[in-house]
C-alpha cells in the first residue's frame, strides 16, 4: 500500500455513520422538540420527573449518535491519525514557557465559551430557586448585614429557601456560598466571577492531572473538561457548586504539590513549607464553610492520604500540615460563629434549622438520615439514580468504565481519588432528596474533579496497553478525539437548547416589563411554573417561584403571586405602581403612579 492510499479517508464507515445521523436527526425532530430536559415540577413528581423524551434523548444519542461519529471518527483515521500522534508526541517536548502559554490560551478561551454560554443558553437567569436566595443573602451580604427585618406584608413575597427567625429574614445557606456571591455583588461581576471560577477550575484540574499523570494528561483532562456535560453545564451557571468545586480543586492542587515535590529536606526553605501549608488550610477551610460535607467527603480521603505519606515518608512536611490545621480551624470558628449569631447555636446550621422549621410547619415528624428502612430506599433511589445520571452526564456511556479501568490497588492515586468519589456518593444516604438533574446530578457536581482525574488516569493506561501490545494507537486516537468533541459536543448542542427553552420562559415576565418600560413597580403575576402551564412552555423550569426581592427593595420592580395581600401592598407601597397580570391576556393596574 502506498502512503497516498494511507492517507485515504474509509468511505464506507463515513457513509455509514451518515446515514445513522439522518436517522438520529429526524427521531430528535419528531420527540426533541417535546423534551423536557431536566424535568420539571409541573410534568411529575419533584426531584424524581424525567421525562419521556429526555430519556428517548438519551437512548437515541449513545445509541445512534455516538455509533456514527465514532464510524466517521474512523473513517477519518487514515487522514486524522498521524497528526494527532504527532501531536501528542510533540507535548513531551514544550518548555514550562510554552506551557504556560497553553494554559493562559485555555483559560481565556473557556472565559470566553462560558460567557457566551451564560448569556446564550441561560439568557443570564438562574436555573433552580436556591440560587435567588443566594443572591438575596449575598446582597444582605455586601451590605454588611447577617439578617434584615422580614419584608412585609408577610406571605407575599417567596420565602422559599429563607430563613425566618425572631421576625428577621437570610437565606438558610452556607457563609461561604453568601460571601462568594456578596463578592461578585461588591467586585460589580455578579455573572462573570462565577465564569472565572469555573475556567480557573478547568486549568487548575489540568494542571493537577500533568502533576500526577505526565504532560500528556494536562492536554486529555482538559479536554474531558470541555466536553463533559456536567462540567460544561454547571460552568454556565451561577450556582453555589461553582464556587464550592472551584476551592476542593484548589486545596487538590495545593495537597498533591506537597506530595509530589520532588525535592525534600530542610533544604527547601521551612518558611516556604509553611505559607504552601497555610495557603492549602484557607483553601480547604473555604470549601468547607462552602459546602461542608461534600468538601469533606472529597478531600477527606485525601488527607487521611497526606498524614500516612508525612508518617511513612517524609517527616519533613510535618510543618505544613501544622500550618493548614491552624487556618483551617479558623474557618470551623467562622461558621460557629455565623451558626451562633443566625440561630443562636454554633452546631446548628441555618440550612438545619430551616429544614426543622419547614417540616414543622408542614407537620412532618424531624427528618432522620439514620432509619434503616430509609438508608434501604435511598441505595436505590438516591444513591443508585445518581450514579445513573453520572453515567449519562459524566462524560457518556465510556466515563464510568474509563473510571474501573484506571483503578488499581497498587496505585495510591487512583485508590485515594476513588474513596473521594465513594464518600460523596455516600452522602446520598442521609440527604432528605435525589437532586435535580438540569445540569447533570447536582449534588454531585463536585466530583467532576476526582472523576476527570480517574478517567485521565483510565485513558492513558489504555494506551499504555496498546503500546505494550504494539497495537496500532492512530484509529483508536481519532475515535477517541471524535467521541468526545462530537459525540459530547452534539449532546451538549441539544441539551443547551433546552437550557435555552427554559431561559426564555423565564425571561417572559422580564420582556413584559421591558416592553411596556414598567419601573418602580411590584407586579402580581402567576408563578414560573404556572407560566409554563398556560404558555404551553415545552421545557418547563425548575424556578417555582419569582426571584426572591432585594433585601431592601431596591430593585425597580418587584415580582409576587399572592393576589390576596394586594389591598395591603397598596398600602405599604404608597409610591409604587401595582399591577396584576399573567403576561397573556390578562392585565389590571391597581395603583399608578
Amino acid at each position: 500500500m502506498t502512503n497516498s492510499e494511507k492517507n485515504q479517508a474509509l468511505p464506507i464507515p463515513i457513509i455509514a455513520g451518515t446515514l445513522l445521523l439522518i436517522v438520529y436527526s429526524r427521531l430528535l425532530m419528531e420527540y426533541g422538540g417535546n423534551a423536557r430536559f431536566g424535568g420539571t415540577p409541573a410534568l411529575g413528581p419533584i426531584m424524581e420527573h424525567i421525562g419521556t423524551n429526555e430519556l428517548r434523548f438519551w437512548a437515541s444519542h449513545f445509541l445512534l449518535a455516538i455509533p456514527a461519529f465514532v464510524m466517521i471518527s474512523y473513517g477519518l483515521s487514515p487522514i486524522l491519525g498521524q497528526r494527532l500522534e504527532s501531536f501528542f508526541l510533540r507535548l513531551d517536548n514544550l518548555s514550562r514557557k510554552q506551557w504556560r502559554y497553553l494554559g493562559c490560551i485555555y483559560f481565556i478561551l473557556l472565559v470566553v465559551i462560558y460567557r457566551i454560554g451564560n448569556w446564550y443558553f441561560l439568557m443570564g437567569y438562574p436555573i433552580a430557586d436556591d440560587q435567588n436566595a443566594v443572591l438575596f443573602g449575598g446582597r444582605m451580604l455586601a451590605n454588611g448585614d447577617l439578617r434584615v427585618p422580614a419584608i412585609e406584608p408577610a406571605d407575599t413575597f417567596t420565602m422559599l429557601f429563607i430563613l425566618s427567625k425572631d421576625g428577621m429574614v437570610s437565606s438558610m445557606d452556607w457563609i461561604g456560598v453568601l460571601a462568594f456571591s456578596a463578592l461578585s455583588e461588591l467586585l460589580h461581576m455578579p455573572i462573570l466571577l462565577y465564569v472565572i471560577a469555573s475556567a480557573l477550575t478547568g486549568l487548575i484540574v489540568a494542571a493537577t492531572a500533568g502533576r500526577l499523570f505526565g504532560d500528556r494528561a494536562k492536554v486529555i483532562t482538559a479536554l474531558f473538561w470541555l466536553t463533559s456535560p456536567m462540567v460544561f453545564t454547571l460552568s454556565l451557571t451561577t450556582h453555589a457548586h461553582v464556587s464550592s468545586r472551584f476551592l476542593i480543586a484548589l486545596s487538590l492542587f495545593l495537597l498533591t504539590a506537597l506530595i509530589s515535590r520532588k525535592n525534600k529536606g530542610a533544604h527547601i526553605g521551612s518558611g516556604r513549607l509553611l505559607v504552601h501549608g497555610l495557603l492549602l488550610g484557607i483553601a480547604t477551610g473555604l470549601a468547607v464553610i462552602t459546602r461542608p460535607f461534600e468538601s469533606t467527603a472529597i478531600l477527606g480521603a485525601c488527607y487521611l492520604y497526606f498524614i500516612w505519606h508525612i508518617l511513612c515518608k517524609d517527616r519533613s512536611l510535618l510543618l505544613p500540615l501544622i500550618g493548614t490545621i491552624v487556618c483551617f480551624s479558623l474557618f470551623m470558628v467562622v461558621i460557629g460563629w455565623y451558626n451562633y449569631a443566625m440561630i443562636g447555636d454554633a452546631f446548628t446550621s441555618p440550612r438545619a434549622y430551616y429544614v426543622a422549621s419547614l417540616r414543622a410547619v408542614q407537620d412532618l415528624p424531624p427528618f432522620s438520615s439514620f432509619i434503616p428502612e430509609a438508608i434501604i430506599k435511598r441505595i436505590g433511589n438516591h444513591t443508585g439514580f445518581n450514579i445513573f445520571m453520572l453515567s449519562v452526564w459524566f462524560l457518556g456511556p465510556v466515563g464510568l468504565p474509563l473510571i474501573c479501568f484506571a483503578f488499581r490497588w497498587h496505585s495510591k492515586i487512583t485508590v485515594v481519588l476513588t474513596a473521594s468519589v465513594v464518600g460523596a456518593l455516600a452522602l446520598s444516604l442521609a440527604h432528605n432528596n435525589i437532586g435535580i438533574h438540569t445540569v447533570g446530578p447536582i449534588h454531585y457536581s463536585e466530583t467532576a474533579i476526582p472523576l476527570l482525574l480517574l478517567a485521565t488516569a483510565g485513558i492513558l493506561r489504555l494506551a499504555d496497553g496498546m503500546a505494550l501490545y504494539k497495537l496500532p494507537i492512530q484509529a483508536p486516537l481519532v475515535i477517541f478525539v471524535g467521541y468526545l468533541v462530537l459525540g459530547m459536543g452534539s449532546f451538549l448542542g441539544v441539551y443547551g437548547q433546552s437550557l435555552r427553552g427554559q431561559a426564555e420562559l423565564l425571561d417572559i415576565p422580564y420582556a413584559y416589563v421591558r416592553e411596556n418600560e414598567i419601573e418602580n413597580a411590584i407586579i402580581v403575576s402567576p408563578n414560573p411554573h404556572e407560566i409554563a402551564r398556560f404558555t404551553k412552555n415545552r421545557y418547563g423550569t425548575w424556578q417555582l417561584q419569582h426571584p426572591h426581592p432585594d433585601p431592601y427593595l431596591r430593585d425597580s420592580v418587584i415580582f409576587t403571586y399572592n393576589q390576596k395581600s394586594i389591598n395591603d401592598l397598596v398600602r405599604l407601597y404608597p409610591d409604587r405602581n401595582i399591577i396584576v397580570t399573567n403576561f397573556h391576556d390578562y392585565t389590571k393596574v391597581i395603583s399608578k403612579k
